[in-house]
């Protein structure tokens, strides 16, 4: 008779995955910096510029500035924008829905949300700018990046959309501009302290300090 020890032997043996297979070799690629115009550095810690405002309102639409987080090459704008249900019927209701979230969240989209800037030297940009990506030119640019996102019900939508500004705004202030044309929402424009946001700016550092030596995208 087989005792269970031997028995178990025969089962191992049976689903033996034979010799290991060697791992292959690997080629690395050196790591790069991530350009500017993608957003913010994922290997820097951003620091947060003493800033939160309601950028712009109607009786149904709002644009806030939540936060603003400066790096080393550009600050992000966390903006929250909530629409409130009025008179609309339901037909209307869903158009506002689709509004928001299929164009909401998009840069460069003519029924999304607009937002731009003027700086203190007479530059300007906006998000629905067109540009090539392979030749910019000196910018400033402002682009969306990650993190946007929403929900809402029969009363109310509410979403976030963070926006990219590269390189950071000279000195004393910058003017803040939006409106969002296919929401009702007219432009409006708001004054914003950019001594602060460099202030904050120069505290902002890499995760690891040695990535200053990483060579850049184009490098």
């Amino acid at each position: 008779m087989r005792t269970a020890a031997r028995d178990q032997a025969a089962e191992v043996s049976f689903f033996s995955f034979g010799p290991s297979i060697p791992e292959p070799e690997e080629e690395r690629e050196p790591y790069r910096r991530q350009s500017p115009l993608r957003g913010p550095s994922p290997d820097e810690v951003g620091r947060p510029a003493p800033a939160s405002f309601v950028l712009a309102r109607s009786p149904s639409v709002a644009v806030t500035v939540q936060a603003i987080r400066a790096y080393s090459t550009g600050c992000l704008f966390e903006i929250g924008w909530a629409v409130r249900r009025t008179t609309e019927t339901a037909s209307e209701w869903r158009k506002a829905h689709e509004i928001a979230f299929q164009h909401g969240l998009r840069d460069r989209d003519d029924e999304g949300l607009l937002l731009g800037v003027v700086l203190s030297d007479g530059r300007s940009a906006r998000t629905n700018d067109r540009y090539d990506w392979r030749d910019p030119g000196p910018g400033p640019r402002l682009v969306a990046t990650n993190g946007s996102g929403g929900g809402g019900g029969t009363e109310r939508i509410h979403g976030t959309a963070d926006r990219w500004l590269t390189p950071l705004p000279p000195a004393p202030t910058m003017e803040l501009i939006c409106a969002w044309p296919a929401l009702g929402l007219e432009e409006s424009r708001r004054t914003v302290d950019t001594t602060s946001l460099l202030e904050a700016a120069s505290s902002a550092h890499l995760i690891w300090p040695d990535d200053a030596d990483l060579p850049g995208p184009e490098d």
